[in-house]
């Protein structure tokens, strides 16, 4: 699966579970500056260093999607898969 359509399908989790991906400019250069997940009032947000390449904001959004309940829905199997080992990979560098 080409990163394009896996970060396409990790979106549409997302958009399922009701949580706000969005690629921000992050200029902390510590723990977290790559990002992460919280909750802005009652908002679920992702937050992701736009300066990343491709493959590193996939397994950000990957790793923080699999924070959140998904057996409550469906996710095809190749990205439940892409979930689950990004929570074995460490954090990617920075940009």
């Amino acid at each position: 699966m080409k990163i394009d359509d896996l970060a396409q399908e990790l979106e549409e989790v997302a958009r399922k579970l009701s949580v706000r991906v969005s690629y921000e400019d992050l200029r902390w250069e510590g723990p977290g500056g790559k990002g992460g997940s919280c909750r802005v009032h009652d908002e679920r947000r992702i937050i992701i260093n736009k300066a990343l390449n491709k493959e590193d904001r996939a397994l950000i959004l990957a790793r923080e999607l699999g924070k959140f309940p998904l057996e409550e829905i469906s996710v095809p199997p190749r990205v439940r898969e892409f979930i689950e080992d990004s929570r074995a990979d460490p954090a990617p560098e920075g940009p």
